[in-house]
């Protein structure tokens, strides 16, 4: 949209903000039938929802208590994991695609043995490394239910700290994130972390924010630095999570998160009948022969090169994920009207 271009790529002109749903207008029909349909559903939904995250609240709580991490991660699987799944559910993901990646398409080499290769991210073991690029909280329900993993989540100063479900939602929901520094400046020394302590595997999301699902924005590259060589070819996975966009007779909202306030937004998610979301991930193995014999600044650029081929139509941009508060500010006002009458306004000046 013209009016945000400011937000837009230079090189690409891409808006990596702009929700994808915005193309998409409902007819008065569809408002209506929306609102006698889809409403009650909804309404029955977000009630379930509370529910749900309060016992999950409650159970988890008694889960943290155990003091040996193996089995704390075994418990919280079977509870946290399980909370995961069915709230997916309640906000509408019924269908989820699992597929391991086209070599030819992503340009590596394919493995020697013949037949299809298996979707690979389960077998993510205690420290490994999992890259996701990120959109909307779903992703981190998806993830947890999946694999029960903890996350490194990245601060201002590039520093990281090692969280869990609940904290990782709480992030992956917010457009400020909070100035304070991690006790991590590595993302090897997370990994190893949670390795000693049996919390799982470890995702990161290395643009640090989300985008609208199009896009890969600039990775936090500093979280590398201490890594070496030879570290990341070792026990890291590749994972894209993509929501595809399918227009409906109620409505085109789809996951990706960039504006709304996080309860406006799991209302509208929860409006839908529907939606739908595609994992395909590298496995261990692939991105070890890829990332073989290169120093640690081309691995980080070749696995982001990998993470837009991932992503159907996906571009590249510069755009940093830190630029989205801004975006979200100017959006809400032109939401408002706000920017016309501070137009209108500099005119009359003008004028006189």
């Amino acid at each position: 949209m013209e009016k945000y271009r400011q937000f837009a790529d230079p090189g690409t002109g891409v808006n990596p903000f702009v929700p994808t749903w915005t193309h998409y207008k409902p007819s008065r029909v569809a408002k209506a039938l929306k609102l006698l349909i889809a409403s009650p559903i909804a309404i029955l939904r977000l009630a379930n929802l509370l529910v749900l995250a309060l016992l999950v609240a409650l159970s988890s709580a008694v889960v943290y208590l155990v003091p040996i991490g193996v089995l704390q991660y075994w418990l919280g699987w079977l509870v946290i994991s399980s909370g995961c799944s069915v709230a997916m559910r309640m906000v509408g993901l019924f269908w989820i695609s699992e597929t391991a990646a086209d070599h030819r398409r992503l340009k590596l080499r394919p493995p020697k043995d013949e037949g299809p290769p298996p979707f690979s991210l389960p077998r993510a073991t205690h420290g490994t490394l999992v890259l996701a690029n990120h959109t909307s909280f779903i992703d981190v329900l998806y993830l947890t239910m999946r694999i029960n993993p903890s996350y490194a989540i990245t601060h201002a100063d590039d520093t990281l700290s090692l969280v869990g479900c609940f904290t990782a939602l709480r992030w992956a929901m917010a457009t400020h994130h909070s100035a304070k520094s991690g006790p991590y400046t590595s993302v090897k020394d997370v990994c190893e972390a949670a390795r000693r302590r049996g919390y799982g595997p470890v995702v990161l999301f290395p643009e640090g924010g989300r985008s609208n699902g199009t896009v890969v924005l600039p990775w936090r590259t500093k979280v590398f630095d201490r890594c070496g060589d030879d570290w990341l070819a070792k026990d890291t996975m590749l994972v894209c999570l993509e929501y595809p966009k399918q227009p409906t007779l109620f409505s085109a909202y789809t996951p990706p998160h960039t504006v709304n306030s996080p309860l406006w937004h799991t209302v509208r998610l929860c409006l839908q009948l529907y939606h739908s979301l595609s994992v395909t991930a590298v496995s261990r193995e692939d991105v070890s022969t890829a990332l073989a014999n290169r120093p640690l600044v081309e691995q980080t650029e070749l696995l982001r090169t990998l993470s837009v081929r991932m992503l159907v139509g996906g571009t590249a941009v510069e755009v940093p994920a830190s630029t989205l508060p801004a975006f979200v500010e100017y959006w809400n006002s032109t939401q408002k009207r706000q920017y016309v009458k501070k137009g209108d306004r500099q005119g009359d000046r003008k004028r006189r």
